[in-house]
């Protein structure tokens, strides 16, 4: 998720960058709202490299660990409830349909936490 909000304001800044120079007919030094936007789109770019290599580590110990938080990443992984901590598939049964996954993980989240119920 933290990648896919970098991409986004990485683009969404680089699309109004990119309007204000074509305005302005200038260049971002000439205007304060552009070099605004000029470091929105590095802080953006740098966010997500970080987020993503966070990412690819935590995907790496995970497996390393045998499990994964990841649905459908690694099929031979047992697949573990991010909230709940709590396993929902293990590695050596089939991979399950959606409807199937959000049974099971009502069920471990329910049994983590008894008396919340899930929210439909």
């Amino acid at each position: 998720m933290h990648g896919f909000v970098g991409a986004c304001l990485g683009l969404a800044s680089t699309i109004g960058f990119g309007i204000g120079i074509a305005i302005r007919g200038a260049g971002y030094a000439d205007s304060p709202a552009l070099a605004a936007l000029l470091i929105l789109m590095i802080l953006g770019g740098v966010y997500y490299i970080v987020s993503s290599v966070r990412f690819g580590r935590r995907l790496k110990a995970e497996a390393r660990a045998g499990y994964t938080t990841c649905v459908g990443q690694a099929e031979s992984l047992d697949e573990v409830d991010w909230k709940s901590a709590r396993v929902i598939r293990l590695g050596t049964e089939p991979p399950m349909d959606r409807a199937e996954l959000q049974k099971r993980t009502d069920a471990v989240r329910a049994a983590a936490n008894p008396g919340v119920r899930p929210v439909p």
